[in-house]
């Protein structure tokens, strides 16, 4: 090849080479991104995981302290069938209490589950395609040494000798 179809080529894979360095840094853009987005919505659901938790243990702390104080008054009334009965509303209560807890803090652990699991599949998409551009951008290096060496060769041999 002439050192001017060389110098041509040199100039082609500068141009790829640009493309693929730019592609890097939309992949690093893309990444962090893609992190920010995560850490948001799971700020989200955990906060939604809290309110749904808040309200489930205000309701039952009222109805808690509502029944505890009718037991109390049945003790004091010397009333031992109500408040027998009263302590059974209120074990009923925990269990059902740490029921729903359970189950709430199981939905929103799975929507944060999903949400990483989305998180990461994409991720890993970044990373193979990261893998692939670097080692384009190698490919292209080697390339372009290959060229610079055969153009200063070709310059040289073609370098008209005054003798």
């Amino acid at each position: 090849m002439g050192w001017v179809t060389l110098s041509l080529r040199k100039s082609e894979l500068k141009q790829t080479k640009t493309y693929y360095q730019q592609e890097l840094l939309d992949i690093a853009r893309e990444k962090r991104s893609l992190d920010r987005q995560l850490k948001y919505d799971q700020t989200c659901v955990q906060n939604k995981m809290k309110k749904a938790l808040n309200g489930i243990e205000d309701a039952y702390s009222e109805q808690r302290d509502t029944a505890r104080e009718s037991a109390r008054l049945a003790a004091q009334d010397g009333n031992d069938v109500e408040y027998d009965r009263l302590q059974e509303v209120l074990d009923d209560m925990k269990q059902k209490y740490e029921s729903m807890t359970n189950d709430e803090t199981e939905y929103w652990e799975e929507s944060l589950s999903m949400i990483e699991e989305e998180a990461n599949q994409r991720e890993t998409e970044l990373d193979q395609r990261q893998v692939e551009v670097e080692t384009q951008l190698e490919v292209i290096n080697s390339e372009m040494e290959a060229v610079s060496s055969a153009v200063s060769s070709d310059v040289q041999s073609s370098t008209i000798k005054l003798s």
